[in-house]
């Protein structure tokens, strides 16, 4: 097994309190089988069962995230797609203050991930030249590359906090996936979350060893 696969298999028995063999890892070919071997080794009283348990992404880190906008920021539900770019929605006014309480919301206190950067936008001007104040409570108000949509946010939510998106005593096949998809993400492949499929192979398509 590659470094990858054990890194995957550490992160797992960490997130979901269980054991995982090497010989019963290395059987597994695809993601789904993976998923479905961790979910088997689940303590019974853990596991979440319904009458369709498909696996397919977890809503719960986008309803989440809904939730924080809607309440800490005023946005509208329908306008919460994940699709949506945050600059429509959340206010250049106040943007500072309103973005740090939608990240209190969600439980982000210490995270180098802050979403915001500085803009590049002229504030100030003269006969002579152009001028900035340089005032990083006033400059920080563009969103990162790495936050421009509300799917962004929501990766990078789940992927700092996975286990509030699901009980520790309901889990499901889903949340595995999910979880187990964030973790491959962590540990580094080619592939962007939604290609990342139940199918996918960890050695052909996610180059793990």
């Amino acid at each position: 097994m590659g470094m990858e696969s054990i890194e995957l298999i550490m992160e797992v028995e960490d997130e979901f309190g269980i054991k995982v063999s090497n010989s019963e890892a290395e059987k597994t070919i695809t993601v789904e089988q993976f998923v479905d071997l961790v979910y088997s080794l689940l303590p019974e009283e853990n596991k979440q069962f319904t009458a369709e348990d498909q696996i397919c992404p977890s809503h719960k880190g986008f309803n989440f995230v809904r939730k924080a906008l809607m309440e800490q920021a005023g946005v509208e539900r329908a306008a919460i797609k994940p699709d949506t770019l945050l600059e429509d929605i959340v206010p250049r006014e106040n943007r500072i203050k309103i973005w740090e309480k939608v990240r209190e919301a969600l439980g982000i206190h210490s995270f180098l991930y802050s979403g915001l950067e500085a803009t590049n936008e002229i504030i100030g001007t003269n006969e002579m030249h152009s001028f900035r104040l340089y005032m990083p409570e006033m400059r920080r108000t563009e969103f990162s590359a790495r936050c421009k949509k509300v799917k962004d946010l929501i990766w990078q939510i789940c992927k700092a906090n996975r286990k509030r998106t699901y009980s520790k005593n309901n889990i499901s096949k889903k949340d595995i996936f999910s979880a187990v998809k964030y973790m491959i993400l962590d540990i580094g492949c080619n592939l962007t979350y939604e290609e990342i499929t139940p199918e996918s192979r960890f050695v052909e398509d996610l180059g793990f060893g």
